[in-house]
């Protein structure tokens, strides 16, 4: 009886998931919605791609300088400390791990800046135990050959 009372009440249901997907399989393809985008310069892909926000490049291309928080690739870094934790036989890391990782990150920005002149941009603060920094970049040109180093992971 609970049988016949449970099958009673999801028929219905079925009924309708079947229906949806017969009907779904005879209709043709239907193409997907036009969407209107703004033109995009070739070079905005990268930069979306990396995070930089739409309105921060605008303002790039009007000559606007623009403050921008830079992630550096940790992960040599980070795989080169875990394997300092292991041979120490540590689970967190010691004041050695976490000076070492000061130093890997500081030469990491270093390279990675040292494609820019002093006139393309200025470091904010620079965050020394992470792999950030806060900079100011004066050029679409200087974002741009930021972003192409393969140490800058997003903007």
């Amino acid at each position: 009886m609970i049988m016949f009372r449970l099958i009673k009440k999801l028929f219905p249901l079925v009924l309708i998931i079947v229906g949806s997907a017969v009907s779904a399989a005879t209709l043709p393809p239907t193409k997907p919605p036009l969407v209107l985008q703004s033109p995009r310069q070739p070079a905005d892909r990268m930069a979306l791609d990396k995070g930089v926000p739409q309105a921060a490049l605008d303002r790039l291309r009007q000559g606007k300088p623009q403050s921008l928080i830079v992630e550096f690739d940790a992960a040599p870094v980070d795989t080169a400390a875990k394997k300092q934790q292991v041979t120490q036989g540590m689970k967190a890391d010691n004041p050695f791990i976490v000076n070492f990782k000061v130093t890997q990150y500081a030469d990491m920005k270093r390279r990675a800046l040292a494609v820019l002149t002093p006139t393309d941009y200025k470091t904010e603060t620079d965050y020394s135990h992470l792999p950030m920094a806060f900079i100011r970049l004066n050029s679409m040109k200087a974002l741009d050959t930021l972003l192409a180093q393969p140490d800058v992971v997003r903007v």
